[in-house]
């Protein structure tokens, strides 16, 4: 649900951590999932390039997952700044992993019938085409998507 509704990678949202949030309307994104020399993944301090370290404001229906969630765990290690937003389903003091979120998705697209092939980044690209359909604004698709510069909502757009 996070991702449908913030359209960020799927590494940037499993690696976010309590400390991300405000605790209101803003999150940042600025970690991904990244692999080393030998194939093993690992959290990546840095994001997948610099203009993907950006801020996003959440719309009330992320606002309501992030304080339900936040509720269920305030005031135990799981709340912590530091504590993964959404944890793996095993070890909660690991991250979710791409391949879990990968899975999460096949399953709701089952679930719904939709008997094709949808990568869940394709959710972004999408919606950047939906909203150019529609005739919203470059600037207020920069914003929605933390694009720091115009030029590569324009980019993306062609």
């Amino acid at each position: 649900q996070f991702i449908l509704y913030t359209y960020c990678r799927e590494g940037e949202a499993d690696t976010l951590t309590w400390s991300d949030w405000n605790g209101s309307d803003m999150i940042h994104i600025h970690k991904t999932w990244s692999k080393d020399e030998n194939g093993k993944y690992f959290v990546d301090k840095k994001p997948k390039t610099p203009d993907s370290d950006r801020y996003i404001h959440l719309p009330a229906q992320v606002r309501n997952l992030l304080n339900s969630r936040y509720a269920d765990v305030e005031g135990t290690d799981a709340g912590k700044p530091d504590a993964w937003i959404f944890p793996a389903m095993r070890d909660k003091t690991k991250p979710l992993s791409e391949s879990s979120t990968y899975n999460l998705h096949k399953q709701a697209l089952k679930q719904a019938r939709l008997n094709m092939k949808l990568r869940v980044h394709d959710l972004r690209h999408s919606h950047v085409a939906y909203l150019i359909d529609q005739g919203v604004e470059p600037l207020i698709i920069k914003e929605r998507l933390g694009h720091k510069n115009i030029q590569i909502t324009f980019a993306i757009q062609r």
